[in-house]
């Protein structure tokens, strides 16, 4: 069984898989990339999603990556590797016109597990900085008829988004869903989804499981539909609302993520809902301490291997999709 024309295949998610490619970057035509388009094509991917920086050193290799995209029948969404960079951006506005793509899917800042406190300044200082400078390259944006979509890359929560997109215009910014990340700004992926589902231009399909710990919760990597994001229902609704966009399958980082939510820090930086977070948090992590009642069988989830987790995750969504 096939999956869905919508889903594609996250390059970032499978780093032990991509690593000859990443040393073939300096290859012009870089062959490796190519064995592992068709990869995805061979596990029933439709498309595949990467930064395109991290497998080609410049332009001239986009006739390149358009044969093999064409030769495996596979659609491509287009990643920024850096973090609202202008100059990379602006190369990858070009690119996207030779491509065939209309938005470039990009992260704002490197914060992981939600951790805000490392920003020093107050948090509505970051949103407006990453407005300004959105707003340097809208021209640009503008003329090649392409749109930037925001990660909530572990930083980002639904108000921030619809915060920037307010700011910016709709028409120059859209969201790109990571389910999992929800739970890192104690959102659950369904009421995010709800909350920003009329600016979605692509979906992160990654699942947790949250276990507890004395810090918090943990986000570990598993199988999609294995986890505790509700994929299936996240997946419905994306149907109920004709959502007819990219859907990106990426298993999480290797090593789990620690949401500190026991830190006084923690709720400082957040501008809205501290009251919901801090209500969705306890609720989060008795979700973590129940899933413990399953730990023998949650540790071999968490720990199958690239290969074994991703094979899972397909076979999963055929059977159940």
């Amino acid at each position: 069984m096939r999956l869905n024309k919508n889903f594609y295949l996250n390059f970032s998610s499978i780093p032990k898989l991509t690593m000859k490619a990443k040393k073939n970057k300096k290859h012009i035509k870089n062959f490796e990339l190519k064995k592992l388009i068709k990869f995805a094509s061979s596990k029933g991917f439709s498309g595949v999603e990467f930064p395109y920086f991290r497998f080609f050193q410049d332009i001239d290799s986009t006739p390149y990556l358009k044969n093999y995209l064409k030769d495996f029948n596979q659609n491509y969404v287009l990643d920024c590797e850096k973090k609202i960079s202008k100059k990379e951006l602006l190369k990858l506005i070009k690119i996207s016109n030779k491509i065939d793509v209309n938005f470039i899917r990009l992260k704002c800042t490197s914060i992981l597990s939600c951790e805000r406190y490392k920003y020093k300044k107050k948090w509505n200082i970051k949103l407006n900085s990453i407005i300004k400078k959105i707003n340097q390259i809208k021209e640009f944006l503008n003329k090649y008829k392409i749109k930037l979509a925001i990660e909530n890359h572990q930083d980002l929560d639904s108000s921030d988004l619809k915060y920037i997109i307010s700011k910016v215009g709709k028409e120059y910014v859209g969201i790109n869903f990571d389910v999992g990340n929800a739970f890192a700004t104690c959102e659950y992926p369904v009421d995010f989804f709800n909350k920003i589902k009329n600016h979605i231009l692509n979906i992160h399909l990654k699942d947790y499981i949250i276990l507890y710990n004395n810090k918090g919760y943990s986000l570990n990597r598993c199988p999609i539909l294995d986890g505790n994001s509700n994929i299936l229902k996240i997946l419905n609704l994306t149907k109920k609302y004709k959502l007819n966009v990219p859907i990106s399958l990426e298993l999480g980082a290797e090593k789990p993520r620690i949401i500190k939510i026991k830190s006084k820090k923690f709720f400082e930086n957040f501008l809205k809902e501290k009251k919901i977070k801090l209500k969705n948090s306890n609720s989060i992590m008795k979700l973590g301490i129940n899933n413990f009642k399953n730990v023998d069988k949650i540790k071999k989830l968490i720990s199958l291997n690239e290969i074994n987790m991703l094979n899972k995750s397909i076979y999963n969504l055929n059977q159940k999709i």
